[in-house]
C-alpha cells in the first residue's frame, strides 16, 4: 500500500494519504471519495474530482479517517496528482 492508492470501501472508494514511512502500520489514514451525484458542488482546491472507471468521484479530505488495512477492499487505482493530494490536505490542516 502506498500514498495515493485508491481502494474500494463500502459503496465507494477511499484514497490512502498516509506517509509511506509509516507503511508497516496495520492502519491507514484515508480520505473518502464520493460520487458527484452524492456531492455535486465540490470546492475546487479542497475537493478535487477524479475519474474512476469512467465516473467522476469527489475527494473529501474534510472527512479524513483511519481504517485498518483489513477493512480496505481491492486496489482500484492511484491518485496520480500528488500536488492536488497535498494541496487539499493543506486546506484542511492549515487553511491554505
Amino acid at each position: 500500500m502506498a500514498r495515493g492508492d485508491i481502494f474500494r470501501f463500502e459503496e465507494g472508494y477511499v484514497v490512502d494519504v498516509q506517509a509511506e514511512l509509516l507503511s508497516d502500520f496495520r492502519s491507514r489514514v484515508v480520505v473518502p471519495l464520493k460520487s458527484t451525484s452524492q456531492f455535486p458542488l465540490p470546492a475546487d482546491r479542497l475537493n478535487p474530482v477524479i475519474k474512476i472507471g469512467g465516473d467522476d468521484w469527489v475527494r473529501l479530505p474534510q472527512f479524513i479517517a483511519t481504517l485498518s488495512t483489513s477493512e480496505l477492499g481491492e486496489k482500484a487505482g492511484e491518485f496520480e496528482d500528488a500536488f492536488k493530494l497535498t494541496n487539499a490536505l493543506n486546506m484542511v490542516f492549515h487553511g491554505i
